[in-house]
């Protein structure tokens, strides 16, 4: 079976949505106190690597595994949208 209820209803995977929340605001925060734009790299590294490595990734071992994935998951594969009804 596959979660869908909760945060995981609009999103499907939160966690990641968690974790690049946590780096933007690592990004804010650096230059809030007059951290240079060059202290964002880690935080774009990381982001693209959600993106274009892990999220790929999960999604296409998911599919693999559980053959009507795309019908039961959120629709959202990483931003947050309402289930239809």
């Amino acid at each position: 079976t596959i979660l869908n209820t909760g945060l995981w209803a609009y999103s499907r995977h939160p966690n990641y949505v968690g974790e690049c929340l946590f780096w933007t605001g690592l990004v804010g925060f650096s230059l809030a106190v007059g951290g240079g734009l060059w202290r964002a790299t880690g935080a774009l590294t990381i982001l693209l690597m959600m993106f274009f490595v892990s999220i790929p990734m999960i999604e296409a071992r998911h599919k693999k595994r559980r053959p009507n994935y795309d019908a039961e998951a959120a629709p959202g594969v990483f931003f947050f949208r309402p289930r239809r009804r």
